[in-house]
């Protein structure tokens, strides 16, 4: 009974905090689809001990962002990841001109056989020197402890964002971390990502769009403890992607990330792909609709 009266808790808490938003003068309503082969299917086995880049998956996300009096800000969503699998959440931020800090919790559903809910609880900082620097941090973890029984799972996601301005651009280093741990029978399977980028959002006062450039490296694993087995892919991306705005309230963007370089681990070390043999990819697009008063904050995105 106690994970129903967690989501029923969510529920109410998201529903108080959209209700009392609705007085505001700010909304923001953003969507995002993505697809690739540069992953491992959900339902792979340990035994598969290939990789062709056949097999084309798709995530996305859709959320609504809503500005309240007195410098306070909720959003909620939801997100299917191709690592953390299905998440709805929410979380409630308040801003001033240098920093912002936020709470909320999230409930990941219907992501196995067993545990039809997990809860977890969101944490965010940022920090920033308007015009010249800023540093942010995303903690999401699930309540779960350890994962005894069959279906049990829970999820994790680190992102820290370090920035800087300069001459009509806005660079990043980001570090992203996902984990999805799931018990199926004795075997517990672990999905993980890291990340590492290197980013350049390019923008031109009076110009309806934006180049955004990036260079990153990423480490996939997939890992069963009853094996031992470990499948991974280690990979070089290079990513590009163009937004561009149709009017004062709606911003459309596409991108893709080339792999330039991956190589296997574990039992698939030994195997590098380059170029396009097979070709590897991930592939986006998705919008924001805002209708908040012009700022001179630069924009979050997705």
């Amino acid at each position: 009974m106690a994970r129903p009266k967690k989501a029923l808790i969510f529920s109410l808490v998201t529903s108080l905090l959209l209700l009392s938003a609705l007085s505001a003068g700010s909304l923001e309503i953003g969507g995002l689809f993505q697809v690739g082969n540069l992953g491992f299917e959900v339902n792979r086995p340990s035994t598969d001990t290939s990789f062709t880049g056949t097999d084309y998956l798709y995530d996305g996300s859709l959320y609504v962002r809503i500005g309240i009096p007195e410098r306070f800000q909720v959003e909620a969503g939801y997100r299917r990841d191709l690592i953390l699998r299905n998440v709805l959440y929410s979380l409630l931020e308040y801003r001033v001109d240098y920093f912002s800090l936020g709470v909320g919790m999230f409930v990941g559903f219907f992501n196995s056989g067993g545990s039809a809910l997990n809860s977890g609880i969101i944490a965010s900082l940022r920090l920033e020197l308007p015009g010249v620097v800023f540093v942010s941090l995303r903690s999401d973890n699930s309540l779960t402890g350890s994962l005894s029984e069959n279906g049990d799972f829970s999820q994790r996601l680190i992102n820290l964002t370090l920035g800087f301005y300069v001459r009509n651009a806005i660079c990043s280093l980001i570090l992203s971390s996902k984990q999805y741990s799931e018990m199926q029978g004795s075997n517990e399977i672990i999905d993980h990502l890291m990340k590492y980028t290197a980013k350049a959002d390019i923008y031109q006062k009076n110009v309806p769009f934006r180049l955004v450039l990036s260079i990153a490296y990423q480490t996939l694993d997939k890992k069963y403890t009853a094996g031992p087995t470990d499948h991974g892919l280690n990979s070089v991306l290079l990513g590009i992607e163009l937004d561009f705005s149709i009017g004062r309230h709606l911003e459309l963007f596409i991108g893709i990330e080339d792999n330039l370089y991956s190589q296997g681990s574990g039992v698939l070390a030994g195997n590098t792909y380059v170029g396009i043999t097979p070709y590897l990819f991930q592939a986006y697009t998705g919008f924001r609709l805002n209708f908040e008063r012009p700022s001179g904050k630069d924009r979050q995105g997705l």
